[in-house]
Formats: C-alpha cells, sequence, structure tokens
C-alpha cells in the first residue's frame, strides 16, 4: 500500500475532520461543508501551503502567513462585537475562539518587536478584510465557520507538521495560534458549533441558507487569494 506524504495526510484528515462523517447529510451544517468542499480544497492544496506543510521554506514563511492572518482575525473579531445583538452572529460568537491575541504573541516570538510593520496587509488581505467589515449575521456566520471551525479541527495537525518543520514547540509562543487553552475537548466543541450552525439554520428561509452558502465559499477564495499572494515573489505589501 502506498503511503502519502505527511503534509497530504494532514490535508486529508483537516478534509474529514471539518466534514464530520458522522453527521445526517440533512443537516444543514453537513451541506455546508459538502458544498464547500470543493473551495475547501482549492485553498489546503495551494502550493504556498503545501511547501509550508511540507517543510520546504522557512519559519520566515511562517511568520508571513501569521502576519496576514493577524489582520484577518483582528477584522472577523471586531466584526464579531460589532453584529453582538444579531442573533446568527450570537449562534457562533465565542470570545474562547478569538485568535488574535495568540497570533500576536506568536509574531512577537517570530518577527520581534517590529513585526507590525513586518507584516503589513497584503492587497488580498486587505479585500478579505473589507469584504469582513461589510458582513451582517449571515455572511459573519460563514466566515467565522470557515476560520475558526477549520482552526480548531486541523490546528493540532497543522501545529505538528510546523513545529517537526521548523523547530517551534506546540503551545508556546510562534505556535500559540493554534492552541486553544479555553476549549479542553474539542470534538464536543465542534458537535455543539455544528449544532447551533444547525440551529440557526432552520430560522432563515432557503434564500438565507444558500447565502451562507455562498459566503463561506467566498471565505475560501479570500484565503486562497492570500496563499497565492504569499507564494508570489512579490507576494509582499507596497514599500517592501
Amino acid at each position: 500500500m502506498t503511503t502519502l506524504p505527511q503534509h497530504q495526510q494532514a490535508t486529508l484528515a483537516l478534509n474529514e475532520a471539518v466534514l464530520a462523517p458522522d453527521f445526517d447529510e440533512a443537516r444543514f451544517s453537513r451541506q455546508l461543508a459538502a458544498l464547500t468542499t470543493s473551495q475547501h480544497e482549492d485553498a489546503e492544496n495551494s502550493s504556498f501551503m503545501q511547501d509550508l506543510m511540507s517543510g520546504r521554506l522557512d519559519v520566515t514563511a511562517y511568520a508571513r502567513l501569521s502576519g496576514q492572518l493577524v489582520h484577518v482575525y483582528t477584522a472577523l473579531e471586531e466584526r464579531g462585537r460589532e453584529l453582538a445583538s444579531d442573533p446568527l452572529a450570537a449562534a457562533v460568537h465565542d470570545p474562547a475562539l478569538e485568535r488574535t491575541v495568540a497570533l500576536e504573541a506568536d509574531l512577537l516570538a517570530l518577527s520581534g518587536h517590529s513585526w507590525r510593520e513586518q507584516h503589513l496587509p497584503l492587497s488580498a488581505t486587505r479585500t478579505y478584510m473589507d469584504r469582513i467589515a461589510q458582513l451582517d449575521g449571515v455572511g459573519y456566520l460563514a466566515h467565522h465557520y470557515v476560520r475558526y471551525l477549520g482552526d480548531l479541527s486541523g490546528g493540532f495537525i497543522v501545529a505538528r507538521l510546523v513545529s517537526r518543520a521548523y523547530g517551534l514547540v506546540p503551545g508556546e509562543p510562534g505556535l500559540l495560534f493554534h492552541h486553544f487553552p479555553a476549549i479542553a475537548k474539542p470534538k464536543p466543541y465542534k458537535d455543539s458549533y455544528r449544532l447551533r450552525i444547525d440551529e440557526a439554520a432552520q430560522r432563515l428561509t432557503e434564500a438565507g441558507r444558500t447565502a451562507i452558502i455562498a459566503e463561506a465559499r467566498a471565505a475560501f477564495a479570500h484565503n486562497t487569494a492570500i496563499f497565492r499572494e504569499l507564494a508570489s515573489p512579490v507576494g509582499s505589501p507596497p514599500g517592501h
């Protein structure tokens, strides 16, 4: 039997974790996962992520990724607070998931005190941030699902691969992004998260549910665009 490279095994594991095959296909959370599989795979199979996970890059590349994600999460978490009274946003919003503080600590360890100047948002990141700033509750739920459920599902896999490739220590500055100290048992949490999405979807029309799927696809596309720009030799902010 052929053994896949570890980074390809990780991709399969991530897909299986997010798709959660134990869930009934009639449930909206299951439909959402199934109908965004193609976009999910496009993001994970991008050349930048494949090279990063396989150890073909260096720790600076991981810092560059973190330097873009901190802008995304800052925007998403600010929007979540702005939408606090929206029932759809409230269905998934949870401070225990927030990643900005962890990313800031990682970047301090990876890039030093000047990390903010070193990691200005790329063009694709600015476009993503602009999209997030305009989200309503439906859109916020979709982007929240793409980012946080993916992080919670695959974070330990990514942390292991990055640790092995670049010498960072899981759970310590440099890899805190993938560490969720406030969530002791990820699987029950993810099960509950999907139930909350299902319950929220029951309050929507078919058009509303379709809008969530479309926005989740867009969220994956925004992430893929960032990975594509990070892979480019000109993938740096203006003036760098």
